[in-house]
């Protein structure tokens, strides 16, 4: 891996700076978003995209939303901020992360004492949720590691990384772990269509770790598990509930083919009793056999 991994989103006096997506694979290069407006509009256009990444983003764009404040009155600053709050998560009204982490931040204004306070308080709790964010990837690239063995191949679809987090990943994060633990660990990403990101992003961020990837078309996966390519499969879990998981666009066809929904349901409940349960993609779930698949 190279010394200085990706960093998708970065706060720099009062700037929010975030990986324009949409020029991947053919340039690295940074927005800086300088009100809550470009916040918005880098939301809708996917310039940013990944659940954790679009909560830490919308959670920052609710602090540069003080910028537009005109008024000298706390509460009615308040009901300003509430709008741009709200604004915030009409950019992608389905996301849930987002719409946690910008409510987050707007109720923490009520601990201001004066209006020359609040863009601190925020940006403070703002802060708190991307160190969160990175904390909780490294675990799961801690706790998931162990299941991956020296020399496998992984097989994964569409793109949760470092681009989809603030750093690191949540799927890729258990590569990542694995390969820095000295395991020669091989990726095998399909493109993910129609918006490819499993050969613009995923394919980018693992060269860019010199982490061994290839990347086949999303029909070649049934192909590539019968011939005995795959060892694992690591893929990116939208929800992790009691009652099941919400599968990843696209990877229904690799579950059903690596395990029967017997095993599903029994492993589902036997990590659910050991670890509780998560709001995001926090939890790993497998067959207990060489040849898995594991949802992060």
């Amino acid at each position: 891996m190279t010394g200085k991994s990706l960093e998708p989103v970065r706060w720099r006096d009062g700037v929010l700076e975030v990986v324009d997506q949409t020029l991947l694979p053919a340039r690295l290069t940074y927005v800086r978003l300088r009100n809550v407006e470009h916040v918005c509009a880098a939301i809708k256009t996917m310039k940013v995209r990944g659940a954790p990444l679009i909560g830490v983003v919308g959670a920052f764009g609710l602090v540069l939303s003080v910028k537009k404040i005109r008024t000298r009155d706390l509460a009615e600053a308040r009901a300003q901020l509430r709008k741009w709050a709200d604004a915030l998560i009409q950019t992608r009204p389905t996301g849930v992360n987002l719409r946690w982490a910008v409510e987050r931040v707007f109720d923490s204004s009520v601990k201001a004492k004066d209006l020359s306070s609040l863009e601190e308080v925020l940006s403070n709790e703002a802060e708190a949720i991307f160190n969160a964010e990175l904390e909780a990837a490294r675990k799961i690239g801690k706790y998931g590691s162990p299941l991956l063995e020296d020399g496998d191949t992984v097989l994964t679809h569409c793109n949760a990384g470092a681009l989809a987090t603030v750093g690191y990943g949540t799927s890729l994060a258990v590569v990542r772990a694995a390969v820095e633990q000295g395991k020669r660990i091989s990726v095998i990403a399909t493109e993910t269509r129609p918006l490819l990101q499993g050969s613009r992003l995923t394919a980018f961020e693992l060269a860019h770790d010199k982490i061994p990837v290839r990347i086949i078309v999303d029909s070649a996966a049934a192909q590539m598990m019968s011939r005995g390519v795959v060892d694992k499969i690591v893929v990116g879990a939208d929800r992790i509930l009691k009652t099941g998981l919400p599968n990843s666009t696209g990877s229904r066809s690799m579950s059903l083919l690596q395990f029967p929904p017997l095993t599903w349901r029994l492993t589902l409940r036997w990590l659910l009793s050991r670890n509780g349960t998560s709001e995001r993609s926090s939890m790993l779930w497998g067959g207990g056999l060489r040849r898995g698949m594991w949802r992060l």
